[in-house]
């Protein structure tokens, strides 16, 4: 957010100053992500007015240490920097892959989308009204190969507006760890994917 926000206050010139140096009058950022060679790779560009190098080493001296180097130091990565003066910057943010993927499924619960590790579900299911049972004590369970599990409403969980609201027209997702098992009421499965987390 921080190189997005820089290029867009600072890298990018007025309508009037591109219109001046021969530009469209609007400026673009682009942003990209991809994976190389052990790597993901944010790249942040702009087609702006370029890095004043002067300038930056002035502010650099008086500020210490810039907050996007830190912290992307802190993750084991890189920055690196292109610049050519009335061009635009380009800003490739370069982290380990070691870092995290993992493979999850990604369900969606009204306009919400979580993602849960593949390795913890154990199957799917639309369950049918006769496995679904409400304890003395209100818990929702469900019956699945005679064991009862409990269910777990996402959209109450995280407070947000699901689609579906009865447990026959959603999808559950039977998740488990080391010691506990239950079920996720969500609203449908989207697919499976790959993410890049910091652990």
């Amino acid at each position: 957010m921080h190189l997005i926000r820089n290029a867009v206050d600072h890298g990018l010139e007025s309508p009037t100053e591109r219109l001046a140096a021969g530009k469209p009058e609007t400026g673009r950022v682009t942003i990209e992500a991809k994976h190389s060679v052990g790597e993901v790779w944010i790249i942040i560009e702009d087609d702006g007015r370029g890095l004043n190098r002067e300038k930056i080493l002035k502010k650099g001296i008086e500020r210490g240490m810039d907050v996007v180097k830190r912290n992307i130091e802190k993750l084991r990565g890189k920055v690196d920097v292109r610049s050519k003066p009335g061009a635009g910057t380009m800003f490739a943010v370069r982290i380990p892959l070691t870092l995290a993927i993992i493979e999850g499924m990604v369900v969606k619960v009204g306009r919400n989308r979580y993602t849960i590790p593949i390795n913890s579900i154990k199957e799917s299911l639309q369950p049918s009204a006769r496995q679904i049972t409400r304890t003395p004590d209100d818990l929702e369970v469900v019956g699945i190969r005679g064991e009862l599990l409990p269910v777990i409403r996402l959209h109450e969980f995280y407070n947000v507006q699901a689609d579906r609201q009865v447990i026959t027209d959603g999808i559950l997702i039977v998740v488990e760890n080391d010691v506990n098992k239950c079920c996720l009421f969500v609203d449908e499965v989207i697919g499976q994917q790959q993410i890049v987390i910091k652990g």
